[in-house]
């Protein structure tokens, strides 16, 4: 198995082992492989139990190509879906990452603008947002006072807002990181 192959078939009851333990070696071994078994009618009871520990699909004996195409494109089908939906996924968390110092960002701004909920909220708010607090024995607070705070928030040039904005960031990302 050094191929990594992405489908297997293979008939449900073989000499050695039957298919639900073949598919349980695979699955111990870490490997994500679609199976499609061929059982004989007899068989069906051993095609449920593979089907329950995760086979993706079954046909009958006797074996009709058509069939077995039709199957194995089923299957190929709902494995190009599931690369599709995993490589969207990976790339939303690889936005989240970088939006993260953003979303912690308006997180604060909204603290001081709303204040904090319950402990619980903004427990689940800090585990998201990457922020470690120490609920047992220390008190976080987060305090922030500004002198002269309508002069330092009135300046005269969209340059000049932007600057004082940015210094109030470098502050806090300061003591956040400290």
């Amino acid at each position: 198995l050094s191929l990594k192959p992405d489908i297997l078939v293979s008939d449900v009851k073989m000499p050695r082992m039957d298919g639900t333990v073949l598919l349980q070696k695979l699955i111990g071994a870490g490997m994500r492989i679609a199976v499609l078994f061929i059982s004989g009618y007899s068989e069906v009871d051993l095609v449920k139990s593979a089907i329950r520990f995760g086979a993706s699909d079954y046909i009958l004996k006797p074996l009709d190509l058509s069939e077995l195409e039709t199957a194995v494109s089923r299957i190929v089908t709902r494995l190009k879906d599931d690369r599709a939906r995993a490589e969207k996924l990976q790339k939303m968390e690889a936005q989240l990452r970088r939006s993260m110092p953003l979303l912690r960002d308006r997180y604060f701004l909204s603290l001081l603008n709303h204040g904090a909920g319950s402990l619980s909220e903004i427990q689940a708010d800090a585990e998201f947002l990457g922020i470690e607090l120490d609920t047992k024995d220390q008190v976080n607070a987060f305090v922030l006072t500004i002198d002269e705070y309508g002069g330092f928030f009135n300046p005269s040039s969209e340059k000049e807002k932007f600057l004082c904005s940015f210094a109030v960031h470098n502050i806090i990302a300061e003591l956040m990181d400290g």
